[in-house]
């Protein structure tokens, strides 16, 4: 009796061993396929862009662990997003706002919710900017005048 309990208790450890085995190396085969643009793009600028380098992205924690810099959130996303009608009127140009007050030095645009890099960058029309660097999708604007 005790043997046979011992034995169906080993049959379900070897089981949850193998199922967790294969889970994590699906998980694994998973990451491995995923887009890395974000971690290439963070050790890039990392390595080409000044300790005190400011940048405005949509991925502020990740962005802020990959190149050690100041990064600011990029309201315009939301405010593309919805109509004119749906804004308050301050927060229309919140975003360029903000690239004043942090002393913005760079831009990191992605396509997002449908949104293309040409129709994100059309919300910073009224700025000097000029193209860095790519990496996939994502895309690297340096700020040249801010005022």
């Amino acid at each position: 009796n005790n043997k046979y309990k011992n034995l169906v208790i080993f049959i379900v450890l070897i089981f949850t061993l193998l199922f967790s085995l294969g889970m994590i190396q699906h998980n694994l085969e998973d990451y491995s396929k995923g887009d890395k643009s974000l971690f290439y793009m963070g050790k890039w600028i990392e390595e080409n862009t000044p300790k005190d380098a400011v940048i405005m992205s949509f991925s502020t924690a990740t962005l802020h662990y990959l190149t050690d810099r100041t990064i600011v959130y990029n309201p315009y996303i939301r405010t593309a997003l919805l109509s004119h009608e749906e804004l308050q009127p301050d927060s229309i140009n919140i975003h360029l706002e903000q690239i004043k007050t942090y002393n913005v030095s760079y831009l990191l645009l992605e396509p997002v919710n449908g949104l293309s890099i040409e129709e994100l960058l059309s919300g910073f029309d009224s700025l000097s900017i000029t193209p860095v660097y790519s990496y996939g999708k994502i895309e690297l604007y340096e700020i040249i005048q801010t005022y």
